[in-house]
């Protein structure tokens, strides 16, 4: 059975579009990994690799925002915590029980 032109066009188009979008791997699991990642696939009604796909989105975004945190953490200047007319507490004040 053949497809009319437009018609292979439009679905060579599509392919060509989520292929741009989307890159296949191949990744190596063991036995009991394997099987955890289809039942949380199967709970969440999603194939094993949408579901891979959104664990990494998810790590990914998790991974961001620490660093975007740590960046505007330390990108701020330094504060003094303390004025410089502060004494220091002496020894014994500090170990005092």
């Amino acid at each position: 059975m053949f497809l009319p032109l437009w018609r292979f066009t439009l679905q060579f188009a599509r392919n060509h579009w989520y292929c741009d979008l989307v890159k296949n791997i191949t990744i190596s699991l063991d036995e009991r990994t394997a099987r955890w990642v289809r039942v949380e696939a199967a709970c969440n009604d999603m194939s094993m690799s949408r579901f891979i796909g959104e664990v990494l989105q998810q790590q990914m975004s998790h991974s961001d925002n620490y660093e975007r945190a740590h960046q505007s953490y330390f990108g701020r200047d330094a504060q003094r915590l303390r004025s410089s007319t502060d004494s220091l507490p002496s020894r014994e004040e500090i170990h005092r029980r």
